[in-house]
C-alpha cells in the first residue's frame, strides 16, 4: 500500500566486540567478580573459517543469555601485551575458549 512503511525488527548482537586492551580488561574482570561463564572468539577479518563462524556465535549468544560472548580480531587487539591473569593464548585464529 501507499504510504506504508514496511518496519523491520532491528537485531542488536549479544556478542561484544572487543577493540582494546582496555575492553578485554573492563570485560573479563566484570564477568569474573559476578562468576559468569565466558566465552571468547579469536578471529580475524582474512580468516574465512573464523568470519564463516561469526552467525554461529551470534546464535549461541542469543542462546545463552547468562554468558558473555566476545570476539576478538586478534589483528586490531594485541592480547600479547595484556598482563592480565585471564589473558589466553591464541595459537591459531579461530580459536574458542
Amino acid at each position: 500500500m501507499e504510504g506504508q512503511v514496511d518496519v523491520q525488527p532491528v537485531h542488536t548482537s549479544r556478542v561484544v566486540k572487543v577493540d582494546s586492551l582496555a575492553t578485554w580488561d573492563l570485560s573479563v574482570t566484570q564477568v569474573t567478580n559476578l562468576g559468569s561463564p565466558i566465552v571468547v572468539h579469536f578471529t580475524a577479518s582474512w580468516c574465512m573459517p573464523s568470519v564463516a563462524m561469526n552467525p554461529l556465535f551470534e546464535e549461541l549468544a542469543s542462546s545463552y543469555p547468562d554468558v558473555l560472548f566476545l570476539t576478538v580480531d586478534v589483528d586490531e587487539v594485541k592480547l600479547d601485551d595484556c598482563d592480565h591473569e585471564q589473558h589466553s593464548r591464541v595459537f591459531t585464529v579461530n580459536t574458542i575458549q
